[in-house]
């Protein structure tokens, strides 16, 4: 029975997803995936970037388990820019050893006009969110790694119940952006 309501949420999550990637709009869209560890929220994730991988310029994982395993991230993100996207070739310049300046070299070409068809899928987002009441040493504080543009599409995986953007099956605007929230 649980294989059943499994496949059902990840069937009605799919739905949400490519009714969340076929809305034409300017802003950044994004999509949260959120429930209990060991539900499928990763395996939803690579299935539906692979699924829509033709309908993206570029598609990029990073992994939030902490902030050095973030941090690397960047540097693939940006060495996947180098080799899928030739016009980019001035990252070459960035400095691969200054995590910090991949970081913004790699918002800088999110932030390109008319390159806005980009997917960035964050792995673990906020599974350990940053609250006034959360002590733990090793949380990490996700907004300097988020774009600063809004444009491109963000789909999020976390265990996190804080993490409250929109409803289920359901966009609504929030600060010019799309988002998209599906629990498990």
């Amino acid at each position: 029975m649980a294989s059943i309501v499994n496949i059902s949420l990840l069937f009605d999550s799919f739905c949400v997803l490519d009714c969340w990637r076929s809305r034409h709009c300017d802003s950044r869209r994004t999509v949260v995936l959120h429930g209990l560890g060991g539900i499928g929220k990763t395996q939803l994730a690579i299935a539906y970037a692979k699924r829509h991988k033709d309908n993206y310029s570029a598609i990029f994982w990073l992994n939030i388990k902490d902030e050095d395993s973030l941090k690397q991230s960047f540097v693939k993100v940006a060495r996947q820019i180098l080799r899928e996207h030739p016009s980019a070739r001035w990252l070459s310049s960035v400095n691969m050893e200054n995590l910090d300046e991949v970081i913004d070299a790699v918002k800088a070409w999110q932030g390109l006009p008319h390159n806005t068809r980009w997917l960035m899928i964050y792995d673990n987002f906020y599974d350990n969110p940053r609250l006034a009441s959360n002590k733990d040493p090793t949380v990490v504080d996700i907004t300097k790694y988020i774009p600063e543009v809004y444009q491109g599409s963000m789909l999020e995986t976390t265990r996190s119940s804080e993490v409250e953007i929109g409803c289920y099956s359901r966009s609504s605007p929030v600060s010019g952006e799309d988002y998209c929230y599906a629990p498990f």
